[in-house]
């Protein structure tokens, strides 16, 4: 005959009676027993008890998964030889030393056992493979349930603990429910919320019209975790202040991440604002380890414009779809000095959208053709007008002339001043027109691209 090495039944969450959709500790105020209970009416033949336990071995580990049998027997004193009740469940799954089980729901409980003032329950356990049933010692004492219920208690059989349509309200300053897990294994949250609906349905939701509608605390480890594997992780709303707040001591104050190339964090609405702290002097920071990119239009609808205000809202700098770039102020870059520090350099402005090319060339016999370096021929347009200007490098004064210009290049001429051909060197600056941008000259600022301030 074997043996089960089963030795030790830990209860790990109080016994409770699920009471009108209600979970109500062992002793009820005799004001709400009364409206519960009404006189001569029995309702316990429709009661549970939810009762989950950890099965051990004598080293306080869990024992292996399985399929295991269970019996139950509820006393009223330890001298009694028949129990007021008894049931036997079999088919009970344990999982990592856990199982769940409702008491009545194979034998109903009786009105006089869960009416007791102290109640003894004993439990015997068949192990896989097991002949016989092993009685786990010592008996688990029981306080005193009511067992008076209306008929539609046992309207979710399946959870040992359910508050399936409840409204807890609370009209004090304190919070309305505290649950608390000071435990640095992440498996053990405070709280888990879990949603199966495809749809999106929500696994913890918390509402507030003034305050905070979900806090969460851990002393170790996350104090909200949301996770979704079709809709949203986390979601929060307020009429008057934050939907989400989240704060960290030593590590990040929220956390979002998709998993994938999705948006990790999504601001929703047909305004979405991201804002530093509102007091003097609070700073925003966005960073990154590698590329920062700022995609504009990310539909591909309407054209828009990236946008940069100062504290009235008016626009200082403007970049839009087509990479025009508009600012109010100067554009200047720096430059470091030997003697004098970093200074700063500001470019020429034009009333038109111009490239200019610079190089050198040498007269032969008073001429020099100039062929345009074609890279450069293919950012302008040299069948509009362009411009040259001609510098002589030479050791005489010399008299230089554009004789001729095409698409392709020009043609230079030069003599020195008693009219004889030159073979001087010169210097050259090419002004033409961009390409695609020849008929813009003093545009007008432009505002009329749909904008919110």
């Amino acid at each position: 005959m074997k043996r089960t090495k089963i030795l030790a039944i830990v209860l790990t969450g109080l016994l409770t009676l699920l009471v009108s959709s209600k979970v109500y500790s062992v002793t009820l105020q005799e004001s709400i027993q009364d409206q519960m209970n009404p006189p001569n009416q029995d309702f316990s033949s429709a009661a549970t008890i939810p009762y989950m336990g950890n099965l051990t071995d004598k080293g306080g580990n869990p024992v292996e998964d399985g399929i295991y049998a269970f019996k139950f027997f509820i006393y009223e004193s330890q001298n009694q030889e028949e129990p007021l009740w008894s049931e036997a469940q079999e088919g009970v799954e344990v999982e990592n030393g856990v199982f769940n089980v409702q008491l009545g729901s194979v034998q109903h409980l009786p009105v006089q056992a869960l009416q007791s003032e102290h109640l003894l329950l004993q439990v015997a356990v068949r192990g896989p493979g097991d002949n016989v049933y092993t009685a786990l010692n010592p008996p688990q004492v029981l306080q005193s349930i009511s067992a008076s219920a209306p008929a539609s208690i046992n309207a979710h059989p399946a959870c040992a603990h359910d508050h399936m349509g409840e409204e807890w309200i609370n009209d004090n300053l304190n919070a309305g429910l505290t649950i608390k897990n000071s435990s640095d294994d992440f498996s053990f949250p405070a709280i888990l919320g879990e949603s199966t609906n495809f749809y999106g349905g929500v696994g913890i939701a918390g509402h507030a019209s003034g305050g905070h509608g979900l806090e969460g605390i851990s002393e170790n480890n996350i104090g909200v975790y949301g996770s979704s594997t079709y809709d949203t992780g986390v979601y929060g709303k307020s009429s008057s202040l934050y939907g989400v707040s989240g704060y960290s001591s030593s590590e990040h104050g929220g956390y979002f991440s998709s998993g994938n190339d999705h948006l990790d964090l999504m601001v929703a609405g047909n305004i979405g604002r991201i804002n530093a702290a509102e007091y003097d002097g609070s700073k925003l920071y966005l960073s990154s380890n590698a590329d920062l990119i700022l995609k504009l239009d990310n539909d591909g609808g309407e054209e828009h414009v990236l946008r940069v205000k100062e504290s009235s809202g008016t626009d200082v700098c403007t970049i839009n779809e087509s990479g025009d770039l508009w600012c109010a102020g100067t554009i200047s870059e720096g430059a470091s000095t030997a003697q004098h520090g970093e200074r700063l350099l500001y470019p020429i402005g034009s009333p038109e959208v111009l490239f200019e090319d610079f190089g050198m060339g040498t007269l032969e016999n008073g001429e020099a053709h100039i062929e345009f370096e074609q890279i450069f021929a293919e950012t302008v347009n040299l069948g509009e007008n362009y411009h040259v200007f001609l510098t002589p490098v030479c050791d005489q004064p010399l008299v230089l002339n554009v004789s001729a210009k095409t698409p392709s290049g020009f043609k230079v001429q030069g003599v020195t001043l008693d009219g004889t051909p030159s073979n001087c060197t010169f210097d050259y600056r090419i002004v033409a027109k961009r390409l695609g941008y020849e008929s813009l000259r003093l545009e007008r600022v432009s505002t009329d691209l749909e904008e919110t301030n």
